[in-house]
């Protein structure tokens, strides 16, 4: 899952795949639904939705089914994008039983114009967290560390170990988001879904990332476009061996639940 918030506009994108492991073994099935729009009056809103364990089919068949239902719940009027990603957010948890799943809801406020970027994290953080507030960025989740080592220059488990090196921070990823056009924003948004679904073709582990992409733009006057569709597959599977090396990927995910960031001061940028 990945979401930039550019100059021009927000860019959405996402993978299809859904995973269930069993010991030794997984099943990939790609056809879920990970991204979402919304009718007038919210449509200058979209979300993206990731997660593990079975909460995350759950939370998409939820809102697909209960899209009329979510809807109805709402005012006449457009609400600004932190209320909606808590409504949302609340609208997922109730009755559901999730194991742990990430929203991400992207928009514009009624009347603004520059975009905003919320996160609502179940269990652990369901008041909505804002990315990139004044400024400009990528967040990035689920299966994270190839997009890790292309933009901040080292895989997560890193951290630690490079906290506080001296030049450790010159390595991440010049990206100039101040003077990407929308169309760029949506190309960047895929290419890091893409590029790992790529790159995990060459692994042994857990292939967590595949299918067809999908990705969106919204703009305030035009609110949430489809800039790429690809037709869905049938839910049909196999399972697959894992592989070695398989006792991390079989316990905890190595990059966690959290979404990572990318933020470019518009200062910066002499704005």
């Amino acid at each position: 899952m990945v979401v930039v918030k550019g100059r021009e506009g927000l860019a959405l994108a996402t993978d299809s795949r859904r995973v269930s492991v069993w010991r030794d073994r997984y099943l990939t099935e790609d056809d879920d639904v990970k991204l979402f729009s919304f009718a007038a009056p919210h449509n200058a809103v979209g979300a993206v939705l990731y997660g593990y364990g079975h909460g995350l089919r759950v939370a998409a068949r939820k809102i697909m089914t209960f899209a009329d239902g979510f809807e109805a719940t709402l005012p006449p009027e457009p609400l600004p994008v932190c209320e909606f990603a808590g409504c949302l957010g609340r609208f997922l948890v109730d009755g559901s039983g999730f194991d742990l799943f990430v929203l991400i809801a992207a928009g514009y406020d009624p009347g603004a114009s520059a975009g905003r970027v919320y996160v609502v994290e179940h269990p652990g953080r369901p008041t909505p967290l804002e990315h990139h507030a004044g400024a400009y960025g990528i967040t990035w989740g689920g299966q994270r560390d190839f997009c890790d080592r292309l933009i901040q220059g080292y895989d997560a488990r890193l951290g630690d170990v490079l906290a506080g090196v001296e030049g450790a921070a010159d390595v991440r990823m010049a990206i100039p988001l101040a003077t990407l056009t929308l169309g760029e924003t949506a190309d960047l948004a895929t290419f890091l879904i893409r590029t790992t679904i790529d790159a995990a073709r060459f692994i042994t582990g857990l292939r967590a990332v595949g299918g067809p992409v999908v990705a969106a733009t919204i703009t305030r006057a035009d609110g949430l476009r489809v800039a790429v569709a690809r037709a869905m597959p049938g839910p049909t599977g196999e399972w697959v061996a894992v592989g070695e090396p398989s006792a991390a990927v079989l316990s905890v995910p190595a990059d966690g639940i959290e979404p990572a960031t990318y933020t470019v001061a518009q200062s910066a940028a002499g704005e």
